[in-house]
């Protein structure tokens, strides 16, 4: 048991790769409830990043890898670690089909609160920062505005945010509290992001939202490919072609901070 928690862990992977251990665990935070996640380990690390991916957040990690790479953040996990960080990848918990509609939710926290409890007992004294991309931003502020600073992050980055309401009525960052948001958050975009529930305006009022955090930034990127859907992951919305321009600036951002 970890602070309440308990730790599943399914593979002693050591996956070397660059200099780095991989391997697949879980946590029960809720009862009966698995949380899986695929934690990258580089030697040294100096802070610890819990990623949100977009879309439903299904990513299948079992204990040969992660099945759908697409998305920004999780084909960039290397390039994080790379930078200096222990990087876990978030999937959706064993009792959802998927975490649509289920990012705002009480349970969606806890799980998220066991993630971070575990890390923080495995890297003592590391700062632990939630990462959200798309969709995964709802993950990442609601976290942020639900635990305290004993439970929560120690900062949260935002990138290609969602700050508009689906067709659908999907949830968004308008369905999060941010004024209860406290840590330092950096909210990162691509300036030409076609994305209609993405657009930069939207980042631009995103930081006048967050009323309670003192150390906050914007920073827009231009550049790099914009293929396929305007909403996913080889789009300008998902970064790509410039995703290791994106990732040094959150690294450096975050390393200051």
């Amino acid at each position: 048991m970890i602070r309440g928690f308990t730790l599943i862990l399914l593979l002693v992977a050591s996956l070397a790769s660059h200099g780095m251990q991989q391997g697949y665990y879980e946590v029960t935070a809720r009862q009966g409830v698995n949380q899986p996640f695929w934690l990258i380990e580089p030697d040294e690390a100096s802070h610890t990043l819990v990623l949100f991916a977009g879309g439903k957040g299904k990513l299948k990690i079992d204990n040969n890898g992660i099945k759908k790479k697409g998305n920004f953040l999780v084909r960039s996990r290397e390039i994080f670690a790379e930078q200096g960080f222990n990087v876990a990848i978030v999937d959706k918990p064993a009792d959802q089909a998927s975490l649509k509609g289920f990012r705002t939710t009480g349970a969606h926290v806890k799980d998220i609160a066991g993630v971070i409890s575990f890390l923080r007992e495995r890297y003592k004294h590391k700062p632990i920062w939630l990462v959200g991309t798309s969709r995964g931003t709802i993950s990442a502020a609601n976290a942020a505005a639900q635990l305290d600073n004993v439970n929560g992050p120690d900062g949260i980055v935002l990138t290609a945010s969602v700050t508009e309401p689906s067709n659908s009525g999907a949830d968004s960052l308008h369905d999060v509290d941010l004024s209860k948001v406290t840590v330092p958050t950096l909210v990162v975009h691509h300036k030409h992001d076609e994305c209609y529930v993405t657009p930069y305006a939207g980042a631009m009022k995103l930081i006048e939202q967050l009323t309670s955090v003192s150390v906050k930034k914007l920073k827009g990127f231009i550049g790099g490919r914009n293929e396929g859907n305007a909403c996913r992951g080889k789009s300008y919305h998902g970064f790509k072609g410039i995703e290791e321009d994106v990732v040094d600036f959150i690294a450096a951002w975050i390393k200051l901070n």
